[in-house]
Order: C-alpha cells, then sequence, then structure tokens
C-alpha cells in the first residue's frame, strides 16, 4: 500500500444453528410490518489464512470452537397485485473466541484471536 502497509486473504466459514422468532402485523391496504430476532448457536468456524505467498511461510487452518451470533431486523412491505416491495433495518453481530493453536512446519504457533464484529445495514427487496 502507499503507507507500507501489508496483509493476507483469509476464508472464514462459520457453522451455526439459527434459533428466532418473527413477528409480523397486517396494516390496511396490503401494508405489513414485520420484526424478527435471532440467536446463532455457534458449532465451529474455519479459518484459512492464506500466507503462503509469502518466503518462509505457509498457509495455516484454525479452528474456532466456541462464540455466538445475533440478529434482528424491522421491515415494512407492501403487496401490489403482479408484485411488492419491502424495506427495513437490520443488525448482525458475531462473537467468537480464540481458535485453537495451529503449528506450522517450522514449529511456529497461529492462533485466530477471539473477536466480535457487527453489521448494520438497510434493505430493499422486489419481488416479482
Amino acid at each position: 500500500t502507499a503507507t507500507g502497509a501489508w496483509g493476507y486473504d483469509r476464508w472464514i466459514r462459520y457453522y451455526y444453528i439459527p434459533v428466532g422468532i418473527v413477528w409480523s402485523y397486517d396494516i390496511p391496504q396490503d401494508w405489513k410490518i414485520k420484526a424478527y430476532a435471532e440467536y446463532d448457536f455457534f458449532l465451529r468456524g474455519k479459518v484459512k489464512s492464506y500466507l503462503g505467498y509469502l518466503p518462509g511461510y505457509e498457509d495455516v487452518t484454525n479452528t474456532q470452537k466456541s462464540g455466538y451470533g445475533v440478529r434482528g431486523g424491522v421491515n415494512v412491505s407492501k403487496k401490489f397485485t403482479t408484485w411488492s416491495i419491502m424495506a427495513g433495518p437490520y443488525v448482525k453481530y458475531w462473537k467468537i473466541k480464540d481458535s485453537n493453536t495451529t503449528y506450522d512446519s517450522w514449529g511456529r504457533g497461529w492462533v485466530e484471536p477471539h473477536n466480535h464484529s457487527t453489521e448494520v445495514g438497510g434493505m430493499i427487496m422486489v419481488n416479482f
């Protein structure tokens, strides 16, 4: 980069069981409001760090075994004769603990550290 910083690619996959509730309310003239909340029981995560392109390094895969996620949102929809539109905000949150330690062929230990992420956004959907 222009600042001299460097990085590497990672591939992250979470396996989890979602459990949630949905509440909806019909409003006259084919309007509807819907709210949902979900808890994600984290089963396992896999993180592959692609370091092999650097001299003296190799790709490393770590397993994450503990954490959770939550998500929720609200949206409003309007149904027309042949199509509908829906829009609203949402939030997604993950909190994951340290991974196992993986050792490379040089004997160096690698850990995916505990982390949390929050995604906040909005969506607009048109159904035909």
